[in-house]
């Protein structure tokens, strides 16, 4: 988030001073580069994690990953039907990640009738 605001307020500088801040600042390269580049690693970390301590189907976690691995290699380098299956791929699995979330929050939090403490706080 914090490399796409540095993006803006570059476009604003453009528009309004004629002239890059970003690029003239010392601090460019924390500004853009960085986090542009930790969000892919943490998405992938993220991928990994889930997927390796099953908490969501292995398939969505390695999906996840394999989006946050051709993410920057698509959009950095501008390859726009690489950037669409990086895109698909990410959506989807954030899908099954998410259905899979809520279905098993939804089982957990399910009252049983042959709970009588669940029973009588309904």
């Amino acid at each position: 988030m914090a490399g796409g605001a540095a993006y803006g307020i570059d476009a604003i500088g453009l528009e309004v001073l004629g002239g890059s801040i970003v690029d003239s600042s010392a601090v460019a390269p924390f500004a853009l580069r960085i986090p542009g580049l930790a969000f892919p690693v943490a998405v992938f970390l993220l991928g990994l994690f889930l997927a390796r301590h099953r908490r969501v189907p292995t398939v969505a976690g390695y999906g996840l990953a394999m989006a946050a691995l051709l993410f920057p290699v698509a959009h950095i380098g501008d390859v726009i039907p690489l950037a669409l299956v990086s895109d698909v791929i990410a959506v989807l699995a954030m899908g099954a990640i998410a259905f899979s979330l809520l279905s098993a929050s939804a089982e957990v939090e399910t009252p049983q009738a042959s709970d009588p403490i669940s029973v009588m706080g309904s």
